[in-house]
């Protein structure tokens, strides 16, 4: 009346089974490492380390962009901000309509936005044109981030969860610590 039980079983690997009790009540300890085998895992972190890879490899070259397109100190830093601004509009968005049309619906196009806007910034002839495809590119990316997380509780139930979401957050920050080194190699050859 009124207390309410826990229903999951409370586990330690010193404790011994109890008698009377299943083997299927104590759960087998398992090594999380190997998620990262499976597919939905690399998946998952794959695309978490490439949004990453939007500021994470532009930042430290932006005074070769800035050289090569001959934008004004005070402009530069709006080529991260036309790639984070649009997380404030689409993560929201592009959460409701992968609840409404499935995940894969929303994500795949996602992928192709990110993948052709960020490649052909590379390509843009003027600081304008730069802009513009970084937004697009920021679209594709920002909501790419969150969905991951949303994939991961999709895919993965109880320990595997957290566990998880742990390799997720700890490789996009991985990510995010590597790709400045990354970014600065690239930028001895030039944008």
């Amino acid at each position: 009346t009124g207390v309410q039980t826990c229903a999951l079983p409370i586990w330690r690997e010193s404790t011994p089974p109890r008698p009377g009790v299943a083997a299927i009540d104590q759960p087998e300890p398992q090594n999380p490492s190997r998620l990262l085998r499976t597919a939905n895992m690399q998946f998952i972190c794959a695309v978490a380390m490439s949004t990453f890879g939007g500021t994470a490899l532009v930042s430290p070259i932006l005074p070769v962009i800035q050289d090569a397109l001959n934008v004004e100190t005070e402009s530069i830093g709006w080529v991260v901000a036309a790639f984070s601004l649009p997380g404030i509009i689409f993560i929201p968005l592009t959460g409701i309509l992968s609840d409404r049309y499935g995940r894969r619906a929303v994500m795949t196009p996602l992928l192709f936005l990110y993948g052709i806007a960020g490649g052909l910034t590379c390509l843009a002839p003027n600081f304008e044109t730069l802009l513009v495809l970084r937004f697009l590119s920021g679209i594709g990316a920002s909501s790419l981030g969150s969905l991951t997380i949303v994939l991961v509780g999709d895919m993965f139930e109880k320990k595997d969860r957290a566990a998880a979401l742990g390799y997720r957050i700890a490789l996009g920050q991985t990510a995010s610590g590597v790709l400045p080194i990354l970014a600065g190699f690239i930028a001895i050859f030039g944008w």
